[in-house]
């Protein structure tokens, strides 16, 4: 059989290169989404699996807010405040969940399929709110 992982990579990178930056943090967040429920079903046979995945999961948000806190990110100071506070709760249950704390990673399966529908909804022109 053919490896097509060159081809693969080639076409996800023009994927990425002519797509809106919105659709790209959307899929990103969905990826991650489902990668991480993917690790989380094979925990018990994967552990190492489903760890990576949390961390996979915390370097996106990590990468998120610190973009969300750079002084040249234009969003609205409000939407990128609480792009911060949310990164920190995804830090802080993602560190529980890699202790071994039963606090459910549910919660960010929802967060970043939320984050996602909310990039990939279209933007209202400016000055229509």
């Amino acid at each position: 059989m053919a490896d097509i992982s060159p081809a693969n990579d080639a076409y996800r990178n023009a994927i990425l290169a002519t797509s809106e930056p919105r659709s790209v943090e959307g899929a990103l967040m969905l990826r991650a989404a489902a990668d991480l429920k993917a690790a989380f079903d094979r925990s018990e046979t994967d552990y190492p699996a489903y760890i990576a995945a949390l961390s996979k999961n915390l370097k996106l948000w990590t990468i998120l807010s610190a973009d969300a806190g750079h002084p040249r990110n234009r969003l609205p100071v409000d939407l990128r405040a609480a792009i911060i506070r949310l990164g920190a709760f995804v830090r802080s249950q993602t560190l529980r969940l890699q202790r071994g704390e039963n606090c459910g990673v549910e919660i960010l399966l929802e967060i970043n399929r939320n984050m996602a529908g909310g990039l990939f909804q279209p933007r209202a022109p400016k000055g229509v709110e």
